[in-house]
């Protein structure tokens, strides 16, 4: 890697019809370990865009809320 491209780096986005949301992400050196927290990153920031323009599934079906 390098100083502008370091190993680990990684850029992520999710968007909808209304918002955008991107973050970077710098891993360690282990590429397959690096490959399933991008994905886990990924997947966190969909279900974070998801209840912020929803708000109403903060509850799950038992009536309990959480973030």
């Amino acid at each position: 890697g390098t100083e502008q491209k370091p190993v680990g780096l990684a850029w992520i986005a999710v968007s909808s019809k209304s918002n955008l949301l991107s973050r970077k992400f710098v891993y360690g050196n282990q590429r397959d370990i690096n490959i399933l927290r991008a994905s886990n990153s990924a997947l966190n920031m969909l279900r974070e865009l998801i209840l912020a323009e929803n708000p109403s599934l903060k509850e799950n079906i038992f009536g309990e809320k959480f973030d």
